[in-house]
C-alpha cells in the first residue's frame, strides 16, 4: 500500500510538471525533472511492486525524463510536452496495474482470512464437542451410574460391581462402593442372624412362660380341688357328729 502511494505521489508530481510544461509557467524543467528522477530511483531499489511490468515501466519512465531538454526552442518543448505526456501515461499504467494486484492481494487475503476464521470456528466446535463428548464419558455417565447404584442401595441390593471397564480415575470411587456394600452386606447378614436369635429367644420365652401359665392354672385347679374336697370332708364329718 506505502508503495502504491509513492507511485501515486510521483504520478502527481509528473501532471504537475506536465501542466507547468504546457502553460509555461515552469521556471527550469530540467531543475525541476531533477526530484522526479530520484523518486523513480528510489522506487526502483525499493523492489516492492506487485505488477511484474512495473520495473519495465519505470526505466521507461526514467529514460523519458533523462530525454527532458532545459531549451528555449519550440521543437525541444513540444518534445518534452510529449515525453512527459508518454512519461504520465506509463506512470498511470504504472498505478493502474499496482492498484489491481494490490485489490487481488487484499481479496486473497480476505479469503485467506476468512477460511481462517471458518477453520477456527470449525476447530472451536470440534473442541465444545469433544469437551462435551468427556464430560459426559468421564463425569456424567458415571454419575449416572452411581445414582443406579444408590438406588440399588435403596433396595436392598449389595452385589459389588465390576471395574474392569472404569476409567483410571473413577477406580478408587467405585473400590470404595465395592467396599461400602460388602460392609453393608456383612452388616445385613448381621442383623438377619440377629434378627432371628431375638426371634428364637422371643419364641423360648414365650413357650417358657405359656408353659408357666399352665403350670400355674393346674396348680389353682388343684388347690381349688382340694379345697372342695376339704369342704366336702368338712360336710361330710359335720352330719355324722350330728
Amino acid at each position: 500500500v506505502t508503495y502504491s502511494h509513492q507511485v501515486e505521489g510521483v504520478a502527481v508530481d509528473l501532471q504537475a510538471l506536465l501542466m507547468d510544461a504546457l502553460t509555461g509557467t515552469a521556471p527550469a524543467l530540467s531543475s525541476s525533472v531533477g526530484p522526479l528522477r530520484q523518486a523513480l530511483v528510489v522506487l526502483g531499489a525499493q523492489n516492492q511492486h506487485l505488477s511484474a511490468s512495473t520495473p519495465e515501466r519505470l526505466n521507461r519512465v526514467q529514460a523519458l525524463l533523462n530525454g527532458i531538454k532545459n531549451k528555449p526552442d519550440a521543437t525541444v518543448a513540444t518534445e518534452n510536452r510529449i515525453a512527459l505526456v508518454s512519461a504520465l501515461g506509463d506512470m498511470g499504467r504504472i498505478l493502474d496495474d499496482e492498484t489491481e494486484q494490490r485489490g487481488l492481494i487484499l481479496d486473497e487475503l480476505r479469503a485467506d482470512t476468512q477460511a481462517e476464521l471458518n477453520l477456527a470456528l470449525i476447530t472451536l466446535t470440534a473442541i465444545l464437542l469433544l469437551v462435551g463428548w468427556f464430560l459426559y464419558k468421564r463425569i456424567l455417565s458415571p454419575l449416572n451410574d452411581f445414582k443406579q447404584l444408590l438406588a440399588r442401595l435403596a433396595d436392598g441390593d449389595f452385589r459389588p460391581i465390576s471395574t474392569s471397564h472404569l476409567d483410571p480415575l473413577l477406580e478408587p470411587v467405585f473400590h470404595s462402593y465395592n467396599d461400602m456394600v460388602v460392609r453393608l452386606a456383612e452388616l445385613e447378614e448381621d442383623k438377619r442372624h440377629h434378627a432371628h436369635s431375638l426371634q428364637a429367644e422371643v419364641h423360648a420365652a414365650t413357650h417358657a412362660l405359656l408353659e408357666q401359665h399352665r403350670s400355674l392354672a393346674r396348680a389353682e385347679r388343684l388347690a381349688a380341688v382340694g379345697e372342695m374336697a376339704a369342704e366336702l370332708a368338712h360336710e361330710l364329718r359335720n352330719p355324722l357328729a350330728g
